[in-house]
């Protein structure tokens, strides 16, 4: 979010922080462990952040419970669709079976500020993503998944919670494994202050200071705060929370440059890629490509490179040559396939950019190339399945007639998310 202009701060010594330019007119809100808002919240620690947000965990003092507050840059143009998809959501009272695993809008409100006007949405607070709880740095992608039972019972939820966001007349937008989060337990409602922080630790804080060496002004924190972890079995429970709707659209009235809203390449469809149509059937991709992640611990379609061009490499390996016009769109399709869509036989450098690699390669691949031992010491290891264990015949030939469902080229031949829903690998 940070514009091309001269850099004011020096780097932060903490990795895991926004980026300090963001504390400017237009963008973030400044924040300091101890703030109060509205004389209602205050906060305790800090949760996250992105691209134009910045989440921290607080004490409700009027319900006695802890929340996220979710603080929008004063620019985002985001601020608006968000609060009003998530005041439509919460409406509702329904016996639908995903309206309790859709985070819900607990309240809002605009404060002023240094920076300029900002919208603050507090929401339930909940613990790591999918994505966060697989992270498995220096290890092969994979080697971090949840046990087997567990997964399926995350995957039913999200197919639910996804089913309950559509039945309401809206598409999410950005159905990924970073906005599936896992639910805390209850329990963390009773805590103090220190129970928090002998749980959680201590805010690792960081002095801001600028490059110039003058004061930082008002614009900016004294120090940036990098956000706690929650990858700690004991505070979480075994249901999860659909979130982040900064993308989300009414059904009938889809945007019309999803470039805009910033998508995710590994889990766009096809028809988002090159036509820039999403609906409910993009929808339905994503959250095919959702369902093998939660069950492997590894993105159907790896974004290493993340490239347009190495996503569609990786479709077309796994799914065969694109239909037209789409397959003679692909500019760079010659650089990996023949005429037919089949990997080239020879390539100039010797080195094989792209070759057969089928749903069920993947499949069978779950477990296969795992650590030799399992470390039981490594976080929420609980949760997880034992290293080396590979899916069963059974499970795998399920897994795969439903993957080969949703993962239709063409978006109308996509299962419904009822049939989704009552698939044999879910039941």
């Amino acid at each position: 979010m940070a514009a091309a202009a001269k850099r004011q701060f020096r780097p932060s010594a903490l990795d895991n922080v926004e980026d300090i330019e963001n504390y400017r007119p237009g963008g973030f809100h400044p924040i300091h462990i101890g703030d109060e808002l509205q004389d209602r919240y205050k906060i305790v620690h800090k949760l996250g952040y992105g691209g134009f947000s910045t989440v921290w965990l607080a004490r409700d003092k009027v319900d006695e419970q802890y929340v996220a507050l979710k603080i929008l840059a004063a620019s985002s143009q985001q601020e608006s669709k968000e609060l009003g998809v998530l005041q439509k959501l919460v409406e509702p009272s329904t016996d639908h079976p995903g309206q309790n695993s859709v985070l819900s809008l607990l309240n809002n409100f605009v404060i002023e500020g240094p920076n300029g006007r900002h919208l603050c949405l507090v929401v339930q607070v909940a613990g790591p993503s999918i994505a966060a709880l697989n992270y498995s740095p220096g290890a092969v992608a994979g080697s971090r998944r949840l046990r087997p039972e567990l997964a399926v019972k995350v995957a039913n939820q999200t197919v639910q919670a996804l089913d309950f966001v559509h039945s309401q007349g809206f598409c999410h937008g950005d159905v990924t494994a970073s906005n599936i989060l896992i639910r805390l337990d209850k329990s963390i409602d009773t805590w103090s202050q220190e129970d928090v922080y002998e749980r959680l630790g201590l805010p690792i804080k960081d002095e801001i200071g600028t490059i110039s060496g003058s004061a930082p002004g008002a614009s900016a924190p004294k120090y940036i705060v990098e956000p706690c972890s929650l990858l700690n079995p004991q505070l979480l429970s075994e249901d999860i929370l659909l979130a982040d709707f900064g993308c989300a659209f009414p059904s009938n009235n889809p945007p019309s440059n999803p470039d805009e809203i910033g998508l995710t390449m590994s889990y766009s469809a096809p028809e988002v890629i090159f036509d820039s149509k999403m609906s409910v059937y993009s929808d339905i991709w994503a959250l095919g490509c959702v369902l093998f992640e939660i069950r492997s611990g590894a993105q159907l379609f790896g974004d290493w490179i993340g490239t347009k061009d190495d996503i569609l490499r990786q479709m077309i390996q796994a799914f065969g040559k694109l239909p037209e016009p789409w397959w003679s769109l692909w500019d760079q399709r010659g650089a990996f396939f023949d005429d037919n869509g089949e990997p080239r036989t020879t390539w100039d450098d010797g080195i094989a950019r792209a070759t057969k690699f089928e749903l069920n390669d993947m499949i069978a691949e779950i477990g296969a190339e795992d650590e030799e031992e399992d470390d039981p010491e490594r976080p929420c290891a609980v949760m997880l399945e034992p290293n080396g264990v590979t899916v069963p015949e059974e499970e795998a030939s399920q897994m795969k007639d439903l993957l080969e469902k949703i993962l239709k080229w063409i978006p109308e031949e996509r299962i419904s998310i009822k049939e989704i829903a009552k698939h044999s690998w879910l039941s």
